[in-house]
């Protein structure tokens, strides 16, 4: 890239030079921004704006990729667990956060119960799931319906923050 400067005869910056220092600036703040971004260090914010200023307070999308055991400690360790579902209104709520692909809640093979140690007492499986593949044993939503999944695959997640 060319460095055209146009000077005047006034000690005054021109148009040029200004919106050039403006456009290095701009760049060097979107960059800092990108890689705050994608090393991880502001997720914690992200998650607490994202639920101060979303209607769903309850769930919390975790834009991070983890195992299903990953994303528990998570969200043990910064909310309260991960999803939970104990009603439709719930189950709504959800849906309405979750991306378009799989997303890791509170589900798991042992009977199907929730983390938290709750009964899985709604049933919103997709069809023909769960599956009865043994290494299956985690929950998943994609596009609204329950899928049970591998429990080491990396996905993003849902953390639950209140009281159960």
């Amino acid at each position: 890239m060319q460095d055209i400067y146009h000077f005047d005869t006034t000690d005054h910056p021109t148009y040029q030079q200004v919106t050039q220092v403006t456009s290095v600036a701009m760049f060097t703040v979107f960059s800092i921004l990108l890689v705050l971004l994608t090393s991880g260090f502001l997720d914690p914010y992200l998650c607490f704006f994202a639920q101060m200023f979303s209607d769903t307070s309850r769930f919390i999308f975790v834009n991070m990729s983890n195992t299903w055991e990953d994303a528990q400690s998570y969200c043990r360790k910064n909310h309260t667990d991960l999803a939970s579902v104990r009603n439709q209104s719930e189950n709504e709520e959800l849906k309405k956060i979750t991306v378009s692909s799989y997303t890791w809640i509170g589900l798991y093979r042992n009977s199907w119960k929730w983390s938290d140690g709750t009964a899985q007492l709604l049933h919103n499986w997709d069809p023909d799931k769960p599956s009865k593949i043994a290494t299956d044993a985690c929950g998943t939503i994609f596009r609204g319906k329950w899928v049970n999944y591998h429990c080491g695959a990396n996905w993003y997640f849902v953390c639950y923050t209140g009281e159960f």
